[in-house]
This record gives C-alpha cells, structure tokens and sequence, in this order.
C-alpha cells in the first residue's frame, strides 16, 4: 500500500476472493497506489493467480460497500459509489465514474446470460459495450 491512503471502519482489504475453486495456499496479493479512499464496508480481494495481483491505482475513492472483486484493475482518478460491485477480471479505466448499485462485469460469453443468474437486488448491470470508460480484459 502506498502513501496517503484512508482505510475506513470495516474496511477488508486483501482477503481470500470468493472462489469456491480458490486455493487459500496460494500466494497473491492486492496492490495499492497512493490517496486512494476506501469507506465503511469496502472490500478490495486478492487475485486468485498465484504471485498475481488484484490492482488498484492512485487517487480513487471507493465509497461504502463498495465491492472490488479478484484481478481487478483499477486505474487512477475513479469514483466507485455506494454498492458497486465490480465482479473479478474487471478493469476500470481513469477518471470513470460508477453509480451506486451498479453491477460491472466482464461476460465471456457472447451468448445471453439466462435469467436464472441475471437476477440481482440492484438497480443495473454494465456490459462492457455500454460504458466506454470501462476497459474489460
């Protein structure tokens, strides 16, 4: 973790993804540029690739609740508000700025997603071709 960071009440940073094939034994981290902001609530997970890193860059503000799932890229100069979550492999680009509640992320499949796992209590879901300043591995 960088200089000037803010880790907030309850904040979780660093902890085991939610993989059910994730192997604990494996070594992976989180890495943290400088004045980032992580509120109440917040949880930023490891990558699940050994000696890999879920990545978050400089000057972002991850408000309460927010969600930063495994091998996450997360560039410079974001806002991620209330309730995102931003599922694993997810990159987001400087100077975005996410809504609260919005689910971000990254389909591989290009066929549709069937109903049965599309239903969430949230108010959206963000496919990488409906946000240009997103970026999906």
């Amino acid at each position: 973790m960088g200089n000037n960071n803010e880790v907030f009440h309850s904040a979780v940073i660093g902890v085991a993804p939610q993989d059910i094939a994730f192997d604990r034994r494996i070594k992976s981290g989180v890495l943290i540029g400088h004045g980032n902001i992580f509120r109440e609530q917040s949880t930023v997970h490891r990558s699940i690739y050994e000696n890999q890193d879920t990545i978050i860059g400089n000057g972002n503000f991850i408000m309460a609740t927010g969600h930063i799932a495994h091998d996450c890229a997360i560039e410079d100069n974001n806002v991620i508000c209330n309730g995102v979550l931003l599922a694993g492999h997810v990159t987001v680009g400087r100077h975005s700025f996410i809504s609260g509640n919005v689910v971000v992320f990254k389909k591989k499949d290009p066929q549709p997603v069937p109903i049965q796992y599309a239903l969430f209590p949230l108010t959206s879901a963000v496919l990488p071709s409906a946000i240009s300043s997103l970026h999906f591995l």
